[in-house]
């Protein structure tokens, strides 16, 4: 999370996939994270690794350039 908080610190709206990270100090920890990263960064950037999948599902097929 600390990377997100980072990214989100020098512009950027980053995803924190949240079934996807940890904390090496213990789940009370992890999701004590997570809502400081859902106040600092907003509730729509914390999503889930199926959120991630569906959307990249949706780009499937997609050109990557114009």
């Amino acid at each position: 999370m600390k990377s997100g908080a980072d990214a989100f610190e020098h512009g950027y709206a980053p995803w924190i996939v949240t079934d996807a990270s940890a904390s090496d100090a213990g789940p009370d920890v992890h999701d004590a994270g997570l809502v400081v990263a859902r106040r600092l960064i907003g509730t729509g950037q914390l999503v889930t690794s199926d959120h991630v999948i569906g959307r990249l599902t949706s780009y499937a097929g997609a050109p990557v350039l114009d």
